[in-house]
C-alpha cells in the first residue's frame, strides 16, 4: 500500500456558536500525523504567535472566525512543523468516514480523500536548498 500520509497531518474541526451577539467559531479539536496527536503544547504556542486572542479550551486549538482564517492557520502550522501537507476534515465528514471504514489504513486514506487538502509546495524546495547548502 502507498503511504497515504506522506508525511503529512490530519486536522478535525467543528463549528461551535455560542449565541446570535458572539456568532460561530471553528475550532480544530484534533491533529495528528501517521504516529499519533501532536504535541498540543506546541500548537497552541504557534496560535499564541500568530493571534492576539489566546487560544479557548484545553482540548481544542481556536477560535476561528472562519474557515478561511483556520485554513491559514493549518498552511503556517505545515509550513513550522515541516509538513508535506494538510488535510483538514469536518468532525461530521470525520464521523461519516469512520463509520465507513474497517480497519486504520483505509482510514486514514479516507480522511486525506475527504478533506481539504493544502499543500506545502515550497517543503520540496527548502529541503534543496538544505542540501545545497549544508
Amino acid at each position: 500500500m502507498e503511504k497515504v500520509f506522506k508525511e503529512g497531518v490530519v486536522g478535525i474541526y467543528q463549528n461551535q456558536s455560542y449565541s446570535v451577539e458572539e456568532g460561530s467559531f471553528y475550532y480544530l479539536t484534533h491533529l495528528f500525523d501517521e504516529k499519533g496527536h501532536l504535541d498540543y503544547d506546541q500548537i497552541v504556542q504557534l496560535y499564541n504567535d500568530q493571534y492576539t486572542h489566546p487560544c479557548h479550551g484545553r482540548k481544542s486549538i481556536g477560535p476561528f472566525e472562519s474557515l478561511d482564517e483556520l485554513n491559514k492557520f493549518s498552511f503556517k502550522l505545515c509550513e513550522e512543523f515541516d509538513f508535506s501537507f494538510v488535510s483538514l476534515i469536518s468532525s461530521g465528514e470525520y464521523n461519516a468516514v469512520l463509520e465507513s471504514v474497517v480497519d486504520k489504513d483505509e482510514l486514514l486514506t479516507k480522511l486525506v480523500q475527504s478533506g481539504n487538502v493544502l499543500e506545502n509546495i515550497d517543503r520540496g524546495k527548502k529541503s534543496i536548498f538544505k542540501k545545497l547548502f549544508h
